[in-house]
């Protein structure tokens, strides 16, 4: 019997390996497409900065927290697809049997870096959902916003520690991780620890689908329930997948002598359930460019005009009003209040959500009052009138006295 003693990356057709690597590339670019169209609808919609006294306020500060959390999330899940395909590479979705002990070596190595990275990236995009929801939410909602910060705290902590444990699962001597060869005496028994992880994430992704219902319950939003209803599936998706990796999980723990085929499911999942976390927390801007797209499709393509009866505000519009494709640019560019950092979405503004400034118009209320008094006498009468003028919210003001005689 020949033995395998190859230093190079197998040939041998690997079916499995081919699906990981089309799941993972199809991923990505759907990935990189709704990240970039977050970050441009940031720019898109964001406010002009002109003004020298403005403010930085916490809405924003959230939404910047955000915008920062999903490219880190993004960053971290380009990564773990290029650990991804380079595993494939070496043989992942193969059995040990098949590989050289170069090549198990090189997988079990991709193996334990995707491990680590994947415990990074499935708590860092959910952290920017929740930044994202604490940026929508108001002032008055002391309770949501509460469990909110409580709740990225908590995923932040739990994302360090197991990242941490994963890294130095055999101390360390890192090579242990790998390379199997060695001692692993130092080494802790990794099952219950994957248990562990898999359990308090898929709670999480739970969570996940119930906070953006709670949110809208009792503000105003365009398109509240539709972006709750996409949040949701792809929470409740992340759930499945979960379960699944648990499952994964528990056939690799089952299989120690042949990981190189049996975790081969759990990183399907595994990346799956990261894009969709990263992908969640852009929907709101993603649908708001969609929804813009959709009219401007329905203009120059079908010929058809949008129905924009409903102004921002709720209210319907009175009259008829011809809408051409150039007001499609503009439809969302009315004027916005200035700030050094785009506040989120201002066309989907409410009155009681944490973006609205109400501000006292800087134009006075002019009110008039006039008293006529009529004395008559002989063949005339003179009338007498006085004519108060007041600016509202300005004391004193100014009267006028009008003297007018007519024969009788």
């Amino acid at each position: 019997m020949m033995v395998n003693a190859s230093t190079s990356p197998p040939t041998l057709r690997n079916p499995v390996g081919l699906g990981i690597q089309v799941v993972g590339a199809v991923m990505l670019v759907i990935l990189t497409a709704v990240v970039a169209m977050r970050l441009w609808g940031r720019y898109r919609y964001k406010a002009p900065d002109k003004s020298t006294k403005a403010t930085f306020r916490e809405p924003r500060f959230w939404m910047l927290v955000s915008d920062g959390t999903i490219i880190l999330s993004y960053i971290s899940a380009v990564a773990l697809t290029a650990v991804q395909m380079n595993a494939v590479q070496w043989g992942q979705g193969l059995h040990v049997r098949q590989l050289s002990i170069v090549q198990i070596h090189a997988v079990l190595k991709m193996f334990f870096i995707y491990q680590v990275l994947y415990k990074f990236c499935s708590a860092i995009a959910k952290m920017a959902t929740v930044f994202l929801f604490l940026a929508i939410s108001t002032p008055h909602k002391p309770n949501f916003n509460l469990v909110c910060k409580a709740f990225a705290t908590y995923m932040g902590l739990y994302c360090l520690a197991c990242s941490l444990v994963a890294v130095f699962q055999c101390g360390t001597k890192l090579e242990s991780n790998w390379n199997k060869t060695v001692d692993q005496s130092h080494c802790f028994y990794l099952p219950p620890f994957w248990y562990a992880h898999a359990i308090i994430n898929v709670s999480a992704t739970l969570a996940m689908a119930i906070l953006p219902w709670w949110l809208f319950a009792h503000i105003s939003y365009k398109r509240k329930y539709a972006i709750a209803t996409v949040m949701t599936v792809l929470a409740l998706a992340e759930t499945g997948l979960g379960a699944v990796r648990l499952w994964s999980l528990y056939r690799a723990a089952k299989s120690p002598s042949d990981l190189t085929y049996s975790t081969s499911t759990g990183q399907i999942v595994s990346q799956l359930e990261v894009d969709f976390a990263t992908i969640a927390s852009c929907i709101p801007t993603v649908l708001k460019i969609g929804e813009e797209a959709w009219n401007t499709f329905c203009v120059r393509v079908l010929g058809r005009t949008p129905d924009f009866s409903t102004s921002r505000t709720g209210s319907k519009t009175t009259g008829t009003h011809e809408t051409h494709a150039s007001e499609l640019q503009s439809i969302d560019r009315g004027p916005r209040p200035t700030g050094p950092y785009a506040s989120f979405d201002r066309d989907d503004e409410s009155t009681d959500s944490q973006d609205v400034i109400v501000k006292r118009s800087s134009r006075a209320i002019k009110v008039t009052k006039e008293v006529e008094v009529a004395i008559e006498y002989g063949f005339a009468e003179t009338r007498f009138s006085r004519q108060d003028e007041q600016e509202d919210g300005l004391e004193g003001g100014k009267s006028s006295y009008y003297v007018n005689s007519t024969s009788q």
